[in-house]
Parts: C-alpha cells; sequence; structure tokens
C-alpha cells in the first residue's frame, strides 16, 4: 500500500489516536512475551512478525476514512492476522496461546468497519487456524486443534457481528438526535424570526428537510382561481411547481381540500400522485402536510425522499406536522410584514408609490438603462395655483383633486412608465424608452392634457445623459418644471 507524502502526517495522527493506539499497544506488547521462559522462540520469525504488525497498523492508519473498496479496508487487518500465524509458528504453534490475537482486527473492523468487513476478516480467522493444520500438523498443530478452530468459527462471526451492528445502531441513533437537534434549532429559529416572506418559506421548507432526513421539501400556495404554485423548493433542481385545483390525479390538492396530512411510500406507483410530479421531483416516497392558518387551508407542505420510506418515524412526522402549523403563522406574519412595507411605500391619498419607493425605483432604473442602453426620462409634473384651489374647495376638494390627477394619469401611461407622489402637489413619472411616436414631450403633454376638474399642471422633463446620478437628474427636471412655472404655468418644459 502506497502512502502519499500529502498523506503522512495524517496517518501519523491517525495512528496514535484512540482509533488505533489501544490496538497497537496490545499487538506489540504480545511480541515482547516470546522471550518468557520456558521456550526459547525463533528469533527470526519474531522480527518478521513484529514488522508485518508494525505495517499492518501503518497501512491501517493510511487508509483514507470514507468509503472505499472493502479490500483496501481490510488489507491491514488481513495482514495482522499474517503476524498472528508467525507468532504461533515462532512459539511451536498451537500451544502458544497466540490464538486469541485474532480478536484485535476483528474488533478493530467491527468497531469502525462495515458488516462485509467483518465478514472478510471471519474470513482471514478461518485460514489462520485451518492452514497450519492443514500444511503443517504434527505436535505443533495437533488433531485437537479441530476444536479450537470451530470455536472461533462459531465466536469471531458472533462477535464480530453483534460489536458491528450495536456500534452501527449507536451511530445511527447519536446521527438521528443531532438531525433532531438540528431539526429543533431550525424550528426555533423561524419562530423567532421575522424575515421577508421568502425567507421564512424557504426556512421551512429546510428545517422540514432536515427534521425527516428526507431530500428535498417543497411548499404551495394558492395563486390565482384554482392554481396551487409554488412558493419556495429545497432540494430539487426546479424554479417553479404548479397544480391546478382540477388535477386529477392529485394529491396535493386532495391534501388541500381535505385539510388532512397524507403519506405515500411509493409515489410512482400511486394513483393520487401525478406523474408530472414524481418525473418533475424524483420523489419515491412524499408526506404531504396541510397548513393551517385560522382552520383554513393556505397551503401544503410536500417532504421528498429519494428513497423508499415506509413510514417516517414519529420525530419526524411531528416535526413535519409542527413545522406545517408553524408555516401558517409566520407566513401570515411575514405577509403581514411585507404589506406593511407595502404600505411604507405607498402614498394613502393615491395610491401610488411614495417619494422613498420612487427613490428606490429610481436607482434601479438608472442600472438597467447602463446596462440596455435604452434610453429613459424623468418628468415632475406640478398642479398649477393648488393652494388657490385648495382655499376654495377645502381640504378634501384638494385631496379629491390629487386622488383624480393620479388616476386620470396613470391611465394615459404605459405598463412599464411609473407615476409617484413626489410631495405636495407635485408627481413624478419614470418613462423607460420612450421613443416615436410616443416621445417623451407627447407622452407628458397626453398628461397634462387629462388633469381633471377643468384645471392645468406644469411639467419639467429630463431625459438622462447616461452618467449622471440620480439626484442629477432631478435636479435637471425640476430646474425645467420651475422654468415652465415662471413662463405661465400649463406647459412642459424639456431640460
Amino acid at each position: 500500500m502506497g502512502v502519499g507524502t500529502g498523506r503522512v502526517p495524517g496517518a501519523i495522527e491517525r495512528l496514535t489516536s484512540w482509533h488505533l493506539l489501544p490496538f497497537l499497544a496490545i499487538a506489540l506488547a504480545s511480541i515482547p512475551l516470546s522471550l518468557l521462559p520456558p521456550d526459547e522462540p525463533h528469533a527470526g520469525l519474531l522480527a518478521v512478525a513484529g514488522v508485518i504488525t508494525v505495517a499492518a497498523f501503518v497501512g491501517a492508519a493510511a487508509v483514507p476514512r470514507g468509503p472505499g473498496p472493502p479490500s483496501l479496508v481490510v488489507l491491514p487487518p488481513l495482514a495482522y492476522l499474517v503476524a498472528v500465524v508467525v507468532l504461533r509458528h515462532a512459539e511451536g504453534g498451537a500451544a502458544s496461546g497466540y490464538g486469541p490475537l485474532v480478536l484485535i482486527p476483528l474488533l478493530w473492523v467491527a468497531l469502525y468497519g462495515e458488516r462485509v468487513h467483518v465478514l472478510l476478516v471471519v474470513c482471514g480467522i478461518t485460514l489462520t487456524f485451518l492452514l497450519p493444520i492443514l500444511f503443517v500438523g504434527g505436535d505443533s498443530y495437533p488433531a485437537t486443534e479441530w476444536r479450537r478452530f470451530v470455536i472461533w468459527m462459531v465466536v469471531s462471526p458472533t462477535v464480530g457481528v453483534i460489536v458491528n451492528d450495536l456500534v452501527r445502531r449507536i451511530r445511527a441513533e447519536a446521527g438521528a438526535n443531532e438531525r433532531r437537534a438540528q431539526a429543533l434549532e431550525a424550528v426555533a429559529g423561524i419562530s423567532r424570526g421575522l424575515g421577508h416572506g421568502a425567507e421564512t418559506r424557504l426556512r421551512i421548507c429546510e428545517a422540514a428537510v432536515t427534521a425527516s432526513g428526507a431530500e428535498a421539501a417543497f411548499l404551495v400556495e394558492p395563486a390565482g382561481e384554482g392554481i396551487l404554485r409554488s412558493s419556495a423548493i429545497v432540494g430539487v433542481d426546479l424554479t417553479e411547481l404548479t397544480v391546478t385545483v382540477q388535477d386529477q390525479p392529485s394529491a396535493i390538492v386532495s391534501v388541500y381540500t381535505s385539510g388532512e396530512h397524507l403519506f405515500i411510500p411509493e409515489a410512482g406507483e400511486d394513483p393520487r400522485v401525478s406523474p408530472r410530479i414524481v418525473e418533475a421531483t424524483r420523489a419515491v416516497s412524499m408526506l404531504l402536510e396541510p397548513v393551517m392558518r385560522r382552520g383554513e387551508t393556505v397551503g401544503v407542505l410536500a417532504v421528498l425522499w429519494g428513497r423508499r420510506v415506509d413510514d417516517p418515524d414519529d420525530f419526524s412526522a411531528m416535526i413535519t406536522s409542527f413545522l406545517a402549523m408553524e408555516a401558517g403563522v409566520a407566513i401570515e406574519r411575514s405577509d403581514l410584514l411585507h404589506r406593511l412595507d407595502e404600505l411604507a411605500r405607498t402614498d394613502k391619498l393615491t395610491g401610488l408609490h411614495n417619494r422613498r419607493a420612487f427613490d428606490e425605483l429610481l436607482e434601479r432604473e438608472l442600472a438597467r438603462a447602463a446596462r440596455t442602453g435604452d434610453p429613459l426620462a424623468l418628468a415632475l409634473l406640478d398642479l398649477d395655483r393648488f393652494k388657490a384651489y385648495n382655499d376654495a374647495h377645502g381640504h378634501q376638494g384638494g385631496d379629491e383633486l390629487l386622488s383624480l390627477a393620479a388616476s386620470s394619469w396613470k391611465q394615459c401611461l404605459r405598463d412599464v412608465d411609473v407615476l409617484a407622489r413626489w410631495g405636495g402637489e407635485e408627481f413624478v413619472a419614470l418613462l423607460p424608452n420612450a421613443t416615436p411616436p410616443d416621445t417623451v414631450e407627447v407622452v407628458v403633454d397626453r398628461l397634462r392634457a387629462a388633469t381633471p376638474l377643468g384645471q392645468t399642471c406644469s411639467a419639467g422633463v429630463a431625459v438622462w445623459d447616461g452618467s449622471e446620478t440620480a439626484a442629477e437628474l432631478v435636479r435637471r427636471a425640476d430646474a425645467a418644471l420651475y422654468e415652465a412655472k415662471e413662463r405661465g404655468r400649463d406647459r412642459t418644459v424639456v431640460a
């Protein structure tokens, strides 16, 4: 077995760790015992046994961790069995008392290997006792040695398999406990969190995967009449998953309409599961939990395993059910925060973007225009003599004029255009890619002509020069608006 230069420090560290050190100590300590009376050992064989022992343990330390070929993992233990054969022969054979040393490689693979490694070492132990009887025999390995051989053939697989199974169960339980702790922490994080709606939904799916040991999860919610659409997906290479309520068959729709959870051990063979869903998610087993809010189903949380699961364990089922309940609360909370954020960005009187929201949007549009090279224009509109109108008709009349102006002007704009309330009686319009015949000035004049209640407005327009900042663009439009006012109002001035 070759050991690369880069592996030597790691191999030495593992050799002196509790992973190998107790076995190495026992193996090396057994060799000097041959020097005790009454027999004189074969010095040459003792040296050979010592060299093989050291080589076997160095090889075991050099074997990389993780899954690998069984031969690579069991080669060092089998090499040590050769050392046991040599030690026995150096001390006269069966009477040497070195037979129990075969437990060293057996226990090592039982503790740190897999079932296949244990069985291979058991085969090596069989040869350790059988070959000397067959090929040496005589006084060194008399006929009574067959009894010892049979005993070891019964004891070694029993001990090895029992220890290996016990270690595997302990590791599985430790892994499950760690997964449970992670799941509980994820659940606690969701309960404490006040994140954005999309972030909360994603964290719920991640927690569901962690809690269940599944490969994927997704959350679907209503997205229009008769449509359920994914709002978060984890572990599946999909951007979106859509299910219509009329889909037949559909386990997701069934859970959504009934409000009852559903576990499907074999999704590909269940007529309630759409083949389209199975193909898209590659799910073998599925757990579907309804997401409830105030007694109403508002979504479905789906947990997907890429392997067959006959029945999720109690903890996984409990946590997934809890996550579905928490999803309803967390989604409502995050959506409420989202609505509050929208309200903070919306002018209450007109329903338009307020100045804060428009400033953010303007920065994004400038960045987009810089990438694409498309033209971008900004227009400031000011209702003429609004103070006099407000004094004559009262604040309620002034508010009505502002609301009607916003509604009328918005109807004159394209979907890509943005109209916002700038403050007081001033409004701002962002006009991306306005080209002939709808030039910027034509569009703004159309807005002015739509001013309601027989009122007029003035407008200042600036077309982005490709390099100026948002503040500089607004400043030029504001200067043009001031000029329009100075020139008698009710007109458009382009900077």
